[in-house]
């Protein structure tokens, strides 16, 4: 693949992430701080990207170039977060999850392993008892939630 084709690419990646509300070209100018004469420029082929840009591009839209480059290695990539109880946001938490799962469908060819010891998290939101229990479950042991210290399980407190 030609690095115009790429290029090309990266920039298909980037509006397909941004969705139709939002202007690719306002996007990219901000992002690399250059003007929407430059930007369109660099979003049709005209000019290439420099590394600085490329870089600075796939910080701020969490783009893998491997997966860009559908470079075949042996590696598995994945990232994640560690949580600090003190600003867990379960809302921020399931919004974060339903992003990762968009990314993931994004591509063409996908496949998704999921290793756990319980069900797939999906699935706790099928029940509502079960999705409350968890939600209690969670802020209780794995958060500690100070909240959730003497605190018993409520149905009526969860939220729908």
């Amino acid at each position: 693949m030609s690095t115009t084709a790429l290029q090309l690419q990266l920039f298909q990646y980037i509006k397909n992430k941004l969705g139709t509300e939002v202007s690719l070209v306002d996007e990219v100018a901000a992002a690399l701080s250059i003007s929407t004469d430059s930007a369109y420029r660099r979003i049709r082929g005209e000019k290439a990207i420099t590394f600085d840009e490329l870089y600075l591009l796939a910080n701020r839209y969490q783009l893998s170039l491997d997966a860009l480059m559908n470079t075949k290695t042996d590696s598995i990539a994945f990232q994640g977060k560690f949580i600090d109880p003190a600003s867990f946001r379960f809302e921020e938490y399931l919004v974060s999850v339903g992003q990762q799962v968009k990314y993931m469908a994004s591509f063409k060819e996908r496949s998704m392993y999921y290793l756990c010891k319980d069900i797939p998290l999906f699935h706790h939101y099928q029940f509502k008892k079960l999705a409350a229990f968890k939600y209690y479950f969670w802020h209780k042991t794995l958060l500690r939630s100070p909240a959730f210290v003497t605190k018993k399980i409520s149905l009526k407190e969860y939220p729908d």
